[in-house]
């Protein structure tokens, strides 16, 4: 979990030089994930996607995101 607090705190810096590097976002989302922070990793995908609106992956990410929060709902309640 170290390299993901390292590669996080590297596109907080990132987003010091410049707040529309909408990749730094999603791969801070990303990284977010692999934390299982899924709110704040929504939280970056969006932001992305207000800065890009054109950043496919953003938005690729963030469905991703909510299609396997829904999929985990739905296996919870047939458990």
């Amino acid at each position: 979990m170290g390299e993901v607090d390292g590669a996080i705190e590297l596109y907080r810096e990132a987003l010091v030089s410049s707040d529309k590097f909408a990749p730094a976002l999603v791969n801070w989302g990303i990284a977010l994930e692999h934390k299982k922070e899924y709110d704040k990793a929504e939280e970056k995908y969006k932001l992305a996607v207000e800065k890009n609106p054109n950043m496919a992956e953003a938005y690729a990410r963030w469905g991703t995101l909510n299609f396997g929060q829904a999929r985990t709902l739905v296996q919870k309640m047939f458990r």
